[in-house]
């Protein structure tokens, strides 16, 4: 009888080990599990927020080509490399092995998130790559990368944050910051005092720009932002102001913006013995500060408005092959574009002399008069709706 009550005992002891021992397993495939599905979790929410962003950077109408941002994304605790493939192009095979038969075996693939066997490859077609960057590989910092993304026509170019980029110090000159609101950046080239930099910046930008319409009825749609800092930007001041494309976007980058606005301090004695013409481009305008103040504006008509100038210039313009249909302030005989607009004319000269003008004069033509005119007004009024419209 008690040999039997021992191994009674016994028994139990060992099936309460075995129960135990269940348990504990149990709870550790489930933690396992858990911890698994948070992973996952982490690493849908990074592809969710980098293909937003690379939506977001696609060239556009608001958008204009060659902005640059710089977007921030977590990754899941244990990601350490994030590589990026533009198939489109030819890439390196010898930067990594194990990536290369990554790319073999996911046909399709382009983004992968090491270590590769915790988490599938995505693929993505809205990005491309410098050439001399494909692969691009990037080492997981604080649980998260950070790229640079170049607005192009059909996708985004995005590259690597270097340390050595984050030489500049931005600051905020008017506005109230908010993501959704429209970024103008202030570069300066030929300041000896970045106090007289910051002067010249508020004023453009709160004296002249937030003082005419329509911009002054939406102020809180518009950030100005500077540079504080000495920049090298490749800039020449011949009888227009040139500067190096990569030098000013990369300076611009230090702060979010749409627009980038190279304020190059001239005096107004010398500049009237060798006057320089400021001029726009794409996203960019250049301004000689010793032209009159509503140059800024001007040429802001240019790169938002997408308006042509309404001076006529017709040794210039035929050069460039101008035609009015690209511009929708510029208009044939009889002006039908604008017709039953409020406030217009038909007015000869318009870039070229045989096109025609919404108004006698405006910003556009002529540097001393301060308003854009009804149609120029409308225009750029409309644009602004877009923008606001797309916040939401």
């Amino acid at each position: 009888m008690m040999q039997q009550g021992n191994l009674g005992t016994l028994l139990f002891a060992v099936l309460v080990i075995i129960i135990a021992a269940a348990a504990l397993f149990l709870g550790a495939s489930y933690i396992i599990s858990a911890n698994s599905q948070v992973k996952q979790a982490e690493a849908v929410v990074f592809r969710s927020g980098l293909l937003q962003a690379l939506q977001a950077n696609k060239a556009s109408a608001l958008r204009p080509q060659g902005s640059t941002s710089i977007e921030a994304f977590t990754l899941p605790d244990d990601a350490d490399t994030v590589c990026f493939v533009d198939e489109s192009r030819e890439y390196n095979t010898l930067i990594d092995p194990e990536l290369n038969q990554l790319i073999r075996r996911y046909e399709g693939a382009t983004i992968f998130i090491k270590p590769t066997d915790s988490y599938l490859p995505i693929a993505a077609k809205d990005f491309t790559l410098d050439e001399g960057n494909n692969p691009l590989c990037l080492k997981a910092t604080r649980n998260g990368i950070r790229l640079r993304m170049q607005s192009a026509p059909l996708k985004p170019i995005i590259s690597e944050v270097n340390a050595s980029d984050k030489r500049y110090r931005c600051s905020k000159v008017i506005g109230s910051g908010d993501e959704g609101t429209i970024g103008i950046v202030f570069l300066p080239h030929g300041y000896n005092d970045l106090d007289r930099f910051r002067e010249d910046a508020e004023f453009y930008a709160e004296n002249i720009f937030l003082d005419t319409e329509p911009y002054a009825s939406s102020p809180e749609l518009f950030t100005f932002y500077m540079v504080d800092s000495a920049l090298e930007l490749g800039c020449k001041v011949g009888s227009i102001i040139t500067c190096d494309d990569f030098k000013v976007k990369r300076a611009a980058s230090d702060c979010p913006h749409d627009f980038i606005t190279v304020l190059a301090e001239r005096s107004k004695v010398y500049d009237s013995l060798v006057p320089v013409r400021s001029s726009a481009k794409g996203n960019l305008q250049k301004i000689n500060t010793a032209d009159k103040p509503t140059v800024f504006t001007h040429e802001f008509g240019h790169i938002f408005g997408k308006l042509a100038d309404e001076y006529v210039d017709d040794r210039y313009y035929r050069a460039i092959e101008f035609r009015e249909e690209d511009y929708p302030n510029c208009d044939e005989a009889g002006c039908n574009e604008w017709a039953g607009v409020s406030g217009t004319s038909c007015r000869q000269g318009c870039s070229l002399s045989v096109y025609y003008r919404p108004t006698e004069n405006s910003v556009m033509k002529n540097l001393d008069i301060k308003s854009y005119g009804p149609l120029n007004e409308r225009i750029i009024a409309g644009k602004m709706v877009q923008s606001k419209a797309s916040e939401r």
